[in-house]
C-alpha cells in the first residue's frame, strides 16, 4: 500500500499496488475510516469478505473492478461508503452470502451494476446510486431484501432489475432517468412490494413486472411508456398511486389474473388509454379511480374476461370513457361517472356485459354504444346531455331496464342494423331533441315496455323497416310526434291487411266505436280492426290483443280531423274475436276513467309487434235521469230565462249539459222559448 495526505482536502488515500489485490479482513472487524480515507483499487479488488460480522464505514473506495465483494460473508453492515469509479459492480455479494446491511452510501460511475446481489436478507436504506453503464440494484434468487428511502438514478438500463427473488420491499425510492425500466420484475420472482415511492424519466416502463403476489402503494409513476406493465403477472394489488404523462397507457395489463386497480389517479397517457386490459386478463378490480384526459380511452378491456369497473370518475376522452373489445366478456361497469367522452361506454364484439348504477352524461356520441355485442344489460343508469343515450347495432340480447335517459340531441334509445331479442323495459326516456325510442334497419324480436316517454322532440316509438316489436304499457306524453309511429312517418290509416314493407308489417289500430261507463268500475266497448268505416273487423288480426289507455293528444298526434293518442296511462287489455271485432264489458281496476276522457288503443299480433294508437273517442257515462232547473218558471214576451240541464247516472255522478243557457220569449213565434 501506498498511503497519502492531501492537506486541501485532509484525507490520505491508500492506494494498492501489484502486492496487495485486496484487503482480508477477520470476522468481527469494523473498518472505520472516519470520513477522511481514500482507498484507491488501481484496478485491483479491495474488499473481498468471506469473514462474518464485518462492518465497513466512512471510506471513500475507487478505480476497483469491485471495491467490495461479499463471498460466503454474512452479517455485513456498509455504512457512509463513498464507491465510484468503478469498471464493473460497486457492491457484490454472491449466492452464499446473508444478511447484507447497506446505509447512507453513495455509489456512481460504476462499469456494471451500483449493487449486484444474488444472496439473501439484503437491506439498503438511505443510499444513492447512479450513473453506471448497466442498472442501479440487481437481485438474483435472493430471498427477503428491503430497499428504502434510496434514490436510484440515470442508469443505462433498469434503475432495480429483480430475478427469481421473494419478499422484497422498496419503500420511499426515487427512481429515474433510466435508459431502460424503472423497476423490472421477472416471472420466478413474488411477493413485491413496491410503496411511496417515485419513478419518472423511464425509456421502458417505470416498473414492468411478470411476478405473482405483488403490491404497488402510493406511488407516483410518469414520463414513461407507461407507469405499470403487468406481463403473466397474478395477484397483484396497484392502490393509491398516481400515473401520468406516459407515451403509451398509463397502466397495461397483459395476460395477468386477479389484479386490483384501487383509489389510483391516472391522466394524460399521450397516445393510449389510461387503463388497457388486454390479452386473456381475467379477474381484474379497478375501483375507485380517478381517470381523466388520456389520449384515446379511459379504460380499454381487449379479450379479457371477468371485469369489474366499479365507483371510478372517468372523464375527458375524445373517444370512450369504457372501450371493451375482442369478444371481452363477463364484465360489470357500475356506480361510475363518466363524462365529456366521445362514448360513454363502448361495447364492440363483446358480450355478458352488465352496466348499471352509472351516470353517463356531456358525451359526443353515444352514452352507451353497442356493435356486435351480446348478452347486454344496462340498468339503473342516469344518461343524458350527449347525442344518443343508448345506441345498438348488429346487437342481440340487451335488456336495456330502469334508466333515466334524457336530454340528448338524438334519440334516447336506437337499435338499428338487425339488432334483435331485446327488452326496453320501465325507463324514464324524456325530453330528448328528436324520438324517445327508435327501432330501425331489420332490428325486431324485442319489447318496449311499461316505459314513461315524454317530452321528446319528435315520435316517442317509432319502428322503422324493422317488426316483432312488442309495444306495451308504456306512459307517453307531450312528445312532438306520434306517440307510436310505424313507418312511414305519420299516421298510417288502416287497409285491413299486413304490408311487409312498414313497421311492424302496418298491424292496422283498433277502431273503437263506443265506450260506455258503466257502474261497479266496468265499461262496455265496441269496435273492430279494419279500414276506418268499414264497421266490421278483418280476419287477419283475428284475436289481436288490445291494449286500452287514456289519451291527452297533442298537436303531434292529430291528423285529417282526428287525433291518435298519445296513451298517457294504461288501463287494461283484452282480445278481438276471430274476426277482427270486440263488444263486451271489462272490470276496471287500479285506474280511474273520468267521465268524457279520450280513449285510444293498439293492436298487438303475436310475431308481428304492435299497432299505432287508433282514433281517439270518448269515454261516456249514460244518464238515467235529466234535471231542467228551474222547473216551472212564468215569464212575460220579451224577457229572457236562464236555466240549467244536469245528468245523472246511477252510480252518483252528475255533470252539466246545459247546451243554451239563455232563452227568451218571442210573441212572433207563437210564444216558444228561442236561444239568444
Amino acid at each position: 500500500m501506498d498511503p497519502g495526505y492531501d492537506p486541501a482536502t485532509g484525507k490520505w488515500t491508500i492506494t494498492l499496488t501489484g502486492d496487495l489485490t485486496w484487503i482480508s479482513l477477520e470476522s468481527n472487524t469494523t473498518v472505520d475510516g472516519g470520513g477522511v480515507i481514500i482507498i484507491d483499487g488501481s484496478n485491483f479488488y479491495i474488499f473481498s469478505i468471506t469473514a462474518e460480522n464485518i462492518t465497513i464505514k466512512n471510506l471513500e473506495l475507487k478505480n476497483s473492478p469491485i471495491p467490495v465483494g461479499f463471498y460466503d460473508g454474512d452479517n455485513g453492515t456498509l455504512e457512509n461508503l463513498l464507491i465510484h469509479d468503478t469498471s464493473n459492480y460497486g457492491i457484490y455479494g454472491d449466492g452464499n452470502t446473508e444478511d447484507l446491511e447497506i446505509y447512507g452510501c453513495i455509489i456512481h460511475s460504476i462499469g456494471s451494476w451500483g449493487i449486484d446481489y444474488w444472496g439473501s436478507d439484503l437491506i439498503v436504506e438511505d443510499s444513492n446510486i447512479s450513473f453506471s453503464s448497466v442498472g442501479g440494484i440487481y437481485l438474483q434468487n435472493t430471498v427477503k431484501a428491503e430497499i428504502r428511502d434510496t434514490v436510484i438514478h440515470n442508469h443505462n438500463l433498469q434503475g432495480i432489475d429483480l430475478n427469481n427473488v421473494a419478499h422484497i420491499s422498496i419503500v420511499g425510492c426515487r427512481i429515474y432517468q433510466l435508459g431502460s425500466a424503472g423497476i423490472d420484475v421477472d416471472s420466478s420472482s413474488q411477493d413485491i412490494r413496491i410503496m411511496g415511492s417515485e419513478v419518472y424519466h423511464a425509456t421502458s416502463h417505470c416498473i414492468i413486472m411478470s411476478s405473482q403476489n405483488n403490491f404497488i402503494d402510493d406511488c407516483t409513476l410518469t414520463f414513461a411508456t407507461s407507469g405499470i406493465h403487468l406481463l403473466n403477472s397474478n395477484n397483484s394489488t396497484i392502490q393509491a398511486c398516481v400515473l401520468y404523462n406516459h407515451s403509451d397507457s398509463c397502466i397495461l395489463v397483459d395476460a395477468s389474473t386477479d389484479i386490483n386497480i384501487e383509489g389510483c389517479e391516472i391522466y394524460y397517457a399521450e397516445s393510449n388509454y389510461g387503463i388497457h386490459v388486454t390479452l386473456g386478463s381475467s379477474q381484474i378490480l379497478i375501483r375507485d379511480c380517478s381517470i381523466h384526459h388520456n389520449n384515446i380511452s379511459g379504460i380499454s378491456i381487449d379479450a379479457s374476461t371477468n371485469v369489474n369497473i366499479s365507483d371510478n370518475r372517468i372523464y375527458s376522452h375524445p373517444f370512450d370513457g369504457v372501450s371493451l373489445v375482442g369478444n371481452s366478456n363477463s364484465i360489470s361497469i357500475y356506480r361510475n361517472i363518466i363524462y365529456d367522452c366521445g362514448n360513454g361506454i363502448a361495447c364492440n364484439v363483446a358480450h355478458d356485459i352488465s352496466a348499471w348504477d352509472n351516470e353517463i352524461y356531456l358525451f359526443t356520441w353515444n352514452g352507451i354504444s353497442l356493435i356486435q355485442a351480446n348478452s347486454i344489460e344496462v340498468f339503473s343508469n342516469k344518461i343524458y346531455h350527449g347525442l344518443d343515450g343508448v345506441a345498438a347495432r348488429q346487437s342481440n340480447s340487451i335488456n336495456i331496464s330502469l334508466n333515466h335517459i334524457y336530454g340528448n340531441m338524438k334519440r334516447g334509445v336506437c337499435l338499428s342494423q338487425s339488432s334483435t331479442n331485446f327488452l326496453v323495459m320501465n325507463n324514464t326516456i324524456e325530453d330528448n331533441s328528436w324520438c324517445g325510442v327508435v327501432l330501425e334497419d331489420g332490428s325486431g324480436d324485442g319489447v318496449v315496455g311499461g316505459n314513461t316517454i315524454l317530452n321528446n322532440g319528435g315520435i316517442g316509438v317509432n319502428v322503422t323497416s324493422s317488426s316483432n316489436i312488442t309495444i306495451t304499457q308504456n306512459l307517453f306524453g307531450g312528445n312532438g310526434g306520434l306517440g307510436i309511429d310505424l313507418s312511414p312517418q305519420g299516421v298510417n290509416l288502416n287497409d285491413g291487411i299486413l304490408d311487409v314493407t312498414q313497421g311492424n308489417r302496418g298491424i292496422d289500430y283498433p277502431i273503437i266505436t263506443n265506450v260506455t261507463l258503466m257502474p261497479g268500475n266496468t265499461i262496455h266497448i265496441e269496435g273492430y280492426i279494419n279500414t276506418e268505416g268499414a264497421g266490421v273487423g278483418s280476419p287477419a288480426f283475428g284475436n289481436a290483443k288490445i291494449e286500452l289507455y287514456l289519451a291527452n293528444p297533442g298537436s303531434g298526434d292529430c291528423s285529417g280531423g282526428k287525433c291518435y293518442g298519445e296513451g298517457v296511462s294504461y288501463i287494461t287489455s283484452f282480445n278481438a274475436d276471430a274476426n277482427g271485432e270486440f263488444n263486451l264489458n271489462i272490470v276496471v281496476t287500479g285506474v280511474t276513467i273520468p267521465n268524457g276522457s279520450y280513449i285510444s288503443a293498439t293492436v298487438t299480433l303475436n310475431g308481428i309487434g304492435t299497432s299505432e294508437f287508433g282514433p281517439n273517442i270518448r269515454a261516456m257515462t249514460i244518464a238515467s235521469r235529466i234535471e231542467i232547473t228551474p222547473e216551472n218558471e212564468t215569464i212575460f214576451s220579451g224577457e229572457y230565462i236562464s236555466y240549467q240541464v244536469t245528468a245523472y247516472d246511477d252510480f252518483g255522478n252528475s255533470w252539466d249539459i246545459t247546451q243554451k243557457s239563455n232563452l227568451t220569449i218571442d210573441p212572433s213565434a207563437g210564444g216558444r222559448w228561442v236561444s239568444n
